[in-house]
């Protein structure tokens, strides 16, 4: 039970749901590899009731009653009265959904001459998923009044290649695969929810199921030697009628219409790569770089100018990202320092958009440290700044510092750690976010500066050993 932003609005929403579901499977050894069956079957349930209530229909209740945020008539009678029938619903949705797989791998163990005794081999994986799933809707909202049921077969294959050198020591993955999402049964009704009259929400009816196609190959190296590990990731992904909200406002009304629609040229790219390891022969020194990025090109409707036309448009959205570490360790010290480099490029066609050209970077060092009576003293120092927001709220520096003290008593059983958090006392309460659809201001409620202790005690008690 919460109140919206209307002190005099009131909302019931109990929340009644439950699902469960069970599996099994078998497998089967083969001259060329392998075969498994599997079957897995889930239902759900959930009740839709969420009743609104506009508490100032009725006599003495309103923003200038007596009557204080939170509370509500305790007379049934006249808590109907004051009932929002346009915007109150109730129903539920069950589904019953048998999901079975064939799975076959073809194996094939082969020689290299840079792994002559390791075990090296190279696998083709064939997986065939078909999702049977019936659903069931009773949904009455003002003068909707519908039982509703849907049948729905997906096929969402996938093929896999994988080739293995030294062990696990090496490992290549290529992967593609066909999923697809059904359209919720609730946003195919054709209602109106206009409970904040600002923004007014529609469904809509002739919404199409969402295809995906996605494309991966992913790996990874460990040279034991070198202390070296390697690992990249690369993944490709069209979304045909992909699901997006088309938002209409009205300059002369301050309302904003709400309706989800599908659209099409949905795609993005993005990969990974990372690689450390030690450059001297005592393993003092280690080096890290992490490489990152993606591209995206996003389709909405968008209004066409003053009028309430929609009309297609795309943005074109590009984010790269690179971090370089270094840390050296002589035991019982340690120090560290790594340079993270950021940059978002956004842009559209759209008459009006405003290019974004935006740069974070960050700078921090790391440092652990032995002290006098067995004390162990760790802290990390970053510089964190912003540049290229329109806003100068968001282009903004700030040094962060923090610190532990540690010591371990009772044959490291006992111990006891002090921590000193934002010293400086530069955190702010606001995040500033900026993506493509707009700019978000988060609060948050939170203790900046302070120092906190922590004691941990281990307790191992080890079996006794049979004679």
């Amino acid at each position: 039970m919460t109140c919206n932003w209307l002190n005099s609005y009131y909302t019931d929403n109990p929340e009644h749901k439950y699902s469960y579901s069970f599996g099994f499977s078998a497998y089967e050894a083969l001259s060329f590899g392998w075969m498994s069956l599997e079957y897995d079957y889930t239902q759900k349930y959930n009740n839709l009731n969420n009743e609104h209530y506009r508490l100032e229909r009725l006599k003495n209740w309103g923003s200038n009653s007596i009557y204080g945020l939170g509370e509500i008539p305790s007379n049934e009678d006249s808590l109907l009265l004051a009932k929002d029938l346009n915007n109150s619903y109730g129903g539920y949705q069950k589904s019953f959904v048998h999901e079975p797989q064939l799975t076959m791998g073809y194996e094939k163990n082969i020689k290299i001459k840079k792994f002559p005794t390791a075990i090296n081999w190279y696998s083709l994986r064939f997986e065939l998923p078909l999702k049977f799933e019936n659903e069931q809707l009773r949904y009455k909202r003002a003068l909707i009044d519908t039982l509703a049921f849907r049948h729905t077969l997906f096929l969402n294959p996938e093929i896999r290649f994988e080739l293995r050198e030294n062990g696990y020591a090496i490992n290549h993955y290529i992967s593609y695969k066909i999923f697809h999402v059904a359209v919720d049964m609730v946003s195919l009704q054709n209602y109106c929810d206009d409970v904040n009259p600002l923004n007014v929400y529609y469904g809509n009816s002739a919404l199409k199921n969402t295809v995906n196609h996605v494309f991966n190959a992913n790996g990874n190296s460990m040279n034991a030697k070198r202390q070296s590990n390697m690992s990249y990731d690369l993944t490709y992904q069209v979304a045909v009628n992909n699901i997006t909200n088309s938002i209409i406002y009205d300059k002369s009304t301050g309302v904003t219409v709400v309706k989800p629609v599908n659209t099409q040229g949905n795609w993005s790219v993005s990969g990974r790569y990372d690689y450390s390891r030690f450059v001297d022969k005592l393993k003092h020194l280690q080096l890290s770089t992490k490489t990152s990025g993606y591209y995206m090109n996003s389709v909405e409707l968008i209004q066409d100018g003053l009028g309430n036309r929609l009309e297609r448009s795309s943005r074109h959205i590009l984010w790269m990202n690179e971090e370089l570490g270094a840390t050296y360790n002589y035991s019982p010290w340690s120090i560290g320092g790594r340079v993270r480099w950021s940059r978002q490029y956004v842009t559209s066609p759209r008459e009006g958009f405003e290019t974004i050209h935006s740069t974070d970077m960050t700078y921090g060092l790391t440092g652990v440290a032995p002290l006098p009576g067995n004390l162990q003293f760790s802290t990390d120092f970053s510089l964190f700044t912003r540049n290229g927001y329109n806003d100068s709220n968001m282009n903004d520096n700030a040094w962060i510092w923090n610190a532990r003290i540690s010591k371990s008593i009772l044959k490291g059983r006992l111990s006891l750690m002090l921590d000193a958090y934002d010293i400086l006392n530069n955190i702010k309460n606001i995040k500033y976010q900026l993506t493509s659809m707009g700019r978000t201001e988060t609060w948050y409620n939170s203790i900046n500066r302070y120092i906190m202790l922590h004691v941990f005690y281990r307790l191992n008690v080890q079996p006794k050993k049979n004679k």
